[in-house]
């Protein structure tokens, strides 16, 4: 199975492909704007592999918590991608990729302001916390703040495939307000 992998939740652009034996990615730190190069950089990807985007039986996406406009961009550009091919997608946050084949725990990632976004396996709570009042909650807890590997990423969504909705589209997984909403208020 052709599967893609797309992530805009961060400043960088993380693409990945596999043809269910090989996976390889394409990583492009500090993308300003994800809307202007994700669809070149998805076209780069596939043909230095060989592959078309007709070739692509499945998408993996990101769909937060991270950057409000990136995660949109590539949560848009999967579902696009998908009613094009009339293919479906997979759903996944940025939390549970730093979880990969780990029992238990807990993911951070910096939201600015001394916060960040969390997500306790054990009990399947997301939130916000404060760094300040982290080292109360982390007592007894591993501790992960960066993906698994890419491929160990693949590996773990293909053999627990049963686990996950296989979806015609996916929606933004936000944990707190946008800033621009915020403003608004």
């Amino acid at each position: 199975m052709n599967t893609l992998f797309i992530d805009t939740s961060s400043d960088n652009l993380l693409l990945a492909v596999s043809n269910g034996e090989a996976v390889f990615e394409k990583k492009i730190n500090n993308v300003k704007r994800h809307s202007k190069i994700i669809l070149n950089k998805i076209e780069e990807l596939l043909s230095s592999n060989f592959m078309k985007i007709t070739d692509i039986n499945l998408i993996l996406v990101v769909v937060g918590p991270g950057s409000f406009t990136g995660i949109r961009i590539g949560v848009s550009t999967a579902n696009a991608i998908a009613k094009a091919l009339n293919i479906k997608i997979i759903g996944l946050t940025s939390l549970e990729l730093m979880m990969v084949n780990e029992p238990f725990g807990v993911a951070l990632k910096d939201c600015k302001n001394n916060n960040y976004y969390f997500y306790n396996k054990e009990n399947n709570k997301y939130g916000v916390i404060n760094i300040e009042n982290f080292d109360l909650y982390k007592q007894n807890q591993k501790v992960f703040l960066e993906y698994k590997p890419i491929k160990d990423i693949f590996s773990y969504v293909f053999e627990n495939k049963d686990i996950f909705d296989l979806k015609n589209t996916v929606t933004p997984f936000y944990i707190k307000t946008s800033s621009a909403k915020k403003r608004q208020s």
